[in-house]
């Protein structure tokens, strides 16, 4: 079995850094150097990103057993998860497994379900990648930023390197796994663990409808949104978002 992928910086108590489907790991970089600062930040490189083999065939829950052992291979058995997008979905499940204990997590554009449009979607854009000649940059770039955020040309650089962090027969499969992902609202419904939702108001991705859902059912959940922003928080909200994230670990301590 090939593990995973996973950077770990500074000392404290563990926090695990997922990103989302397609992003890069170097998208989280900038975060976990700051957490690290108190924290212990393990950045993993999900199957197929940066330094992580591809899993083959491709299949969800099996990704998040990867995840797992990963982690169980450099000592842990608790930490706490911060997620952005895809990635949150990930903490989710594995908050309802046995494996590892999750403190708390925080959801950055989070999701917890597909509906049956997002899936349709995303189901059509992996038929667009297998059958070749589709560039995703485009598609990311207005998916992923706010009308404004479109406007700095760092953000957009940012973004449409997502398209080119993995082949696109891996991220085909990807996205066809999570347009028919399990729902995972009730788990996270029987969840006890302090959950920090934040996501733009402006995001087309991740509509804030997705967030309030989760904070609706969610024993222990805070809902943020913020004005004026799109997708990817980290690129359009940065030093805020860290600053919220930094928050909720130290209320979850």
């Amino acid at each position: 079995m090939t593990l995973l992928h996973v950077e770990a910086r500074g000392v404290g108590a563990p926090v695990v850094l997922l990103h989302g489907s397609p992003t890069t790991p170097a998208h989280l970089r900038p975060l976990a150097a700051r957490l690290s600062v108190r924290y212990r930040t393990l950045l993993v490189h999900l199957p197929g990103y940066g330094e992580s083999a591809a899993l083959e065939p491709y299949d969800l829950d099996a990704s998040h057993g990867l995840v797992e052992d990963s982690l169980a291979a450099i000592g842990l058995s608790e930490a706490h998860f911060v997620g952005f997008s895809g990635g949150a979905y990930r903490a989710f499940a594995i908050a309802t497994r046995t494996r590892l204990r999750v403190l708390s997590i925080a959801g950055l554009a989070a999701i917890a379900e597909v509906s049956r449009e997002e899936g349709a979607t995303l189901a059509g854009f992996a038929q667009m990648l297998r059958a070749g000649g589709v560039d995703p940059g485009p598609i990311l770039e207005q998916r992923m930023l706010s009308p404004e955020g479109r406007m700095n040309p760092d953000w957009v650089a940012d973004v449409i390197s997502w398209g080119a962090a993995i082949a696109p027969p891996q991220l085909a499969s990807e996205l066809e796994a999570f347009a028919s992902a399990p729902d995972l609202r009730v788990a996270v419904a029987n969840l006890d663990v302090p959950i920090l939702l934040r996501v733009g108001a402006l995001d087309v991705a991740s509509p804030p409808a997705r967030s309030t859902l989760i904070a609706a059912v969610a024993k222990r959940a805070v809902l943020e949104e913020v004005a004026g922003a799109g997708h990817a928080l980290l690129c359009e909200d940065f030093d805020a978002t860290a600053a919220s994230v930094e928050r909720h670990l130290r209320a979850a301590e």
